[in-house]
């Protein structure tokens, strides 16, 4: 993650960094990425949303 632009990628969950620009659906608990769900971690929540909100 740290090697990545910030503007660009966002963490989601423990287990995942996804490209904001890949991002086709966002829903409470997941989103859709190349049509695989990907669930959004608890803790990373608020900073995602606020991230793509911003971009």
């Amino acid at each position: 993650m740290d090697i990545l632009p910030t503007k660009s990628f966002v963490r989601i969950h423990k287990s995942y960094i996804v490209a904001i620009s890949k991002v086709e659906q966002i829903h409470k608990d997941y989103i859709v990425v190349n049509n695989t769900i990907i669930p959004i971690g608890e803790y990373y929540r608020e900073d995602f949303l606020r991230q793509i909100l911003n971009s």
